[in-house]
Order: C-alpha cells, then structure tokens, then sequence
C-alpha cells in the first residue's frame, strides 16, 4: 500500500512484535474560484463519494466556486480530488495536504451557498493577477519593507490571538464588513505611494479582498500565497515574522508555529 504506515508493536511479556499497517490520514484545504452553473449536480456526486471514503469537514459550493476542508485517508482524499479534476476540470488555486493523527471535524457536511467566502459583494470572479501571490521567504522581504502596509484581512477575535509584526488589522466582527473598511483605508491617504500586502488563515479571504481594492485602487497588492498555514509550513519558526497563535475553524481552535508538521504537498 503505497500511502501506508507500518507500525511496530512489542506486547510486554511476549516475545516478537505485530506489525500493523495504518492508512496515513490527512487534512486537505483546497479552493477554486470559477463559474460552477451545476452547482446541484456536483454536490450529488461529492457526497456519496466522501461518504463512502468516511471524509469528514465542510465542503461550501457556490456560483463562484468550491472551497473545502477535508480530512481523511490520502488515498480516499487523492480520489475526491481526482474526481473534481476529471469530472469537473478543478485546479485547486491552493492545496495543502498535511499529516494528522485524528479527525478534526466531527462530521461531513457539504454546503450550497451564495459564496463560497461571503463578502456580500458583486464582485467580478476573483482574477490571478489581483494580487501578486507571494511564497514565505518572499513574503519576509516584501513587509519588512517599510513602504509596505501589511494588513490583516481576518476578523478582530483572529488578528487579537495573533498576527504578522507591523500588521494593520482589519478590525471587523466578519468578512463581510472589510470592504467598508477598504473603502475607509483607501480614502484615508494612509496607502499614498505604499503598496500593500494581504494576508488571512488559508489565502481565500485575500482573493476577495484583493479584487476588492483594486477594483477601486490602483497600487501594487501582494497577497501570501496560502495563508499563515502555508507560511507556518515553509518558514522555520527560526525565522518566523509571526506572533502568537493561529485560529483555525476545526477542533484543533488553535495552532502555534512549531505544531505544523510538514505538508505532504502544496501548490
């Protein structure tokens, strides 16, 4: 079995050892933003398909896209993945696959919404070129600049139990209250001759609020590519621009730098 563990067991007052072998379970994050018009009928095909495999997470599914949560054995997550591929001819924009040692959601649950991150606008399909997509080391060199405003994009309980040093926070209670906030940002003069570097938990968030600004803006945006997931993964904790803790929306609540184990793959 190529995506297995074998696991060796000595039993005390006996002579040998059992070898079992346990499937490697994972947490896969992915999202894709793209004109999905049956939405209905990919939502009947994921859900007995994660249903057999005993996925558990949050898949939301709407006319802008698909953004997931998953956790499961690889194989059965390499299977979803393939099928949104083959089927439905998804590229995640962003895919993690991180080792874990249990489930952290309770169960599956597969979700039709508006949005797929709701920000109650009518924004055009976020594009590639909103934001420049920055790896980790990139993104140290980038907001060490001090032309650079780094900004938080999550909301106040997330940016209070940590955050980038320097950043500026959002301070809303939701997402869906940022763009009253851009719009008060762009119009205060604090951006003359700045740019800007965006950052939230998994890098969907600056999708949005990137295509927000420069619907309305017309300096240079950088986003972290992935999120502070993706940068607690490349960056050693060594050099880490990061404070504090990361809220996450799973059982896990928290994460600190040194509890990310390494992704088994992201793009």
């Amino acid at each position: 079995m190529a995506d297995a563990i074998s696991v060796i067991a000595t039993l005390p007052g006996r002579i040998g050892a059992i070898s079992l072998t346990v499937e490697m379970l994972v947490l896969a994050s992915f999202y894709h933003f793209c004109r999905i018009p049956a939405r209905r009928a990919l939502i009947a095909g994921l859900a007995p398909l994660c249903r057999r495999y005993h996925c558990k997470g949050t898949i939301i599914v709407a006319a802008e896209g698909i953004n997931a949560n998953l956790s499961g054995e690889r194989t059965a997550i390499e299977e979803i993945l393939q099928y949104l591929k083959t089927q439905w001819h998804f590229e995640p924009s962003v895919l993690s696959r991180l080792p874990i040692t249990h489930h952290p959601f309770k169960r599956l649950k597969i979700k039709y919404r508006n949005e797929i991150i709701t920000m109650k606008q009518p924004l055009t399909v976020p594009s590639a070129g909103a934001g420049k997509k920055l790896s980790a080391p990139e993104w140290n060199n980038v907001i060490a600049d001090p032309q650079v405003l780094t900004l938080d994009v999550r909301n106040r309980f997330e940016s209070n139990i940590g955050n980038f040093n320097g950043a500026m926070t959002a301070n809303v209670d939701n997402f869906s209250h940022f763009p009253r906030f851009a719009d008060r940002l762009m119009s205060s003069g604090i951006l003359y001759k700045r740019r800007i570097a965006l950052y939230c938990t998994g890098g969907i968030r600056c999708e949005k609020a990137a295509q927000y600004i420069a619907e309305r803006w017309t300096g240079d945006i950088y986003q972290l590519h992935g999120g502070i997931i993706h940068y607690f993964n490349h960056i050693a904790p060594l050099h880490s621009r990061w404070q504090g803790d990361c809220f996450v929306f799973d059982d896990r609540i928290q994460l600190h730098h040194c509890s990310i184990a390494p992704p088994l793959q992201q793009v």
